[in-house]
């Protein structure tokens, strides 16, 4: 057996999210373009190295996000399902870090309210999430753990460890360490780096997970 990061953590806590239902990819090789490929008139939509980016500085799934609001929202009209994307994608670089993320996260737990004063047109709500009820019944999310993505900032590309899309909007954060690596070194030389260089990553973000094999810590981008 080898004795790496990558066999003794890494692997590991892919299997786990396999076991919890959760489809799982690795990145290394990843396909950009559009779903199809206009120029080439080729689709991309089934190359299993195609995970729905159009540039390494996309954090959203756009693709798998308008499948998972078309499947959660049968009734509502695409245009509209469309401006929901807009809204919760849009760009938020100009707010606090803080700010941006509360601003999505009032969109997920709420959803996209549209109005309108068309005669022939009723007010909604576009849910991004189906969050589920008290009965425990099994949620209607498209749920994808990507390893070794790269995402390029203004200037530089990091590659986190795992990354957790729920309906293509990158919900969970990972960084593994080595089980003789101090976890302190996941947050100061890490997160923290991953933090200022890939900011748009953490808009969206819901969870952070920094864990050695042995030791875990789990908290928010506030905390």
């Amino acid at each position: 057996m080898t004795y790496t990061e990558d066999a003794l953590v890494e692997q590991p806590a892919i299997q786990l999210f396999s076991e919890l239902n959760w489809e799982t990819a690795t990145c290394w090789d990843e396909v950009f373009g559009s779903a199809f490929d206009l120029e080439n008139d080729v689709s991309l939509a089934n190359n299993p190295l195609f995970f729905g980016r159009e540039t390494r500085n996309d954090v959203v799934l756009f693709a798998r996000l308008k499948a998972a609001l078309l499947k959660l929202n049968p009734d509502v009209n695409t245009l509209i399902i469309q401006e929901a994307i807009d809204e919760i994608a849009r760009d938020r670089s100009a707010m606090t870090a803080i700010s941006a993320n509360e601003a999505v996260y009032d969109l997920l737990q709420n959803g996209y309210v549209y109005t309108t004063e068309a005669e022939d047109e009723e007010d909604c709500v576009v849910r991004y999430v189906d969050w589920g009820d008290s009965s425990g019944r099994a949620t209607e999310n498209d749920f994808l753990l990507c390893s070794q993505m790269s995402i390029t900032g203004e200037i530089e590309t990091r590659r986190p460890d795992l990354l957790g899309f729920v309906n293509g909007l990158p919900f969970l954060f990972v960084e593994l360490k080595a089980s003789h690596k101090n976890l302190l070194t996941a947050f100061k030389e890490n997160l923290a780096d991953y933090r200022n260089t890939i900011p748009q990553l953490f808009t969206f973000n819901q969870l952070i997970l920094l864990s050695n094999g042995v030791q875990s810590k789990v908290g928010s981008i506030s905390s």
